[in-house]
């Protein structure tokens, strides 16, 4: 997930992404092969300088993304999850029930207790 991803979900820094990932690692497995690679990251420092560490990057697919969007619980995720379900629902890609038909609700029968 590329850094701006990772802002627009509302974490602080990139290396934030990494727990909802990792932590839910198993499950997002089952949505496709879990594509981490090493890489080297450069950071500037402030008193000149850089200093250089490997890192791992997720690559992640779309379904993947949305479900570390749901993991990541920040609002910003949360908003980016209800414009998805928007886009499904607009190109008629899942139907939602704005009502409650209450006459299809089962029968509860009510009686004297014991």
């Amino acid at each position: 997930m590329p850094g701006g991803e990772v802002e627009r979900l509302g974490h602080d820094q990139a290396r934030d992404i990494r727990k909802p990932i990792e932590r839910n690692e198993e499950e997002l497995r089952m949505h496709g092969h879990l594509d981490v690679r090493a890489t080297v990251a450069r950071t500037q420092m402030p008193t000149g300088g850089a200093r250089e560490e490997i890192v791992e990057v997720f690559y992640l697919n779309e379904d993947q993304a949305l479900l570390v969007a749901l993991f990541s619980r920040t609002e910003n995720a949360r908003k980016l999850i209800e414009e998805r379900l928007d886009e499904l629902k607009k190109h008629g890609e899942i139907h939602v029930r704005s009502t409650v038909d209450r006459t299809s609700m089962p029968a509860v029968a009510s009686g004297p207790r014991p």
